[in-house]
């Protein structure tokens, strides 16, 4: 019985890749959609802001992250 359990769990690990690979992409660039209405998109600002007034550390790459900022 163990062996059929493991034989499962073995065609399942071995095949459900596979089959999530066959699913549609995202596009490589817009979208008609998207091309349409990026005309009406009004962006937030486009003003300069100003640096900061303390002075600005780089954290060591051995330190604890303690909060992370992505951006785009």
């Amino acid at each position: 019985m163990k062996r059929f359990y493991l034989l499962l769990l073995l065609f399942f690990i071995t095949f459900t890749p596979s089959f999530s690979q066959q699913q549609n992409s995202l596009p490589k660039s817009l979208t008609v959609a998207e091309k349409e209405i990026i005309t009406s998109f009004k962006f937030k600002s486009s003003q300069i802001t100003p640096p900061p007034s303390t002075p600005i550390r780089t954290m060591a790459e051995w330190e604890e992250v303690e909060y992370l900022v992505l951006s785009w």
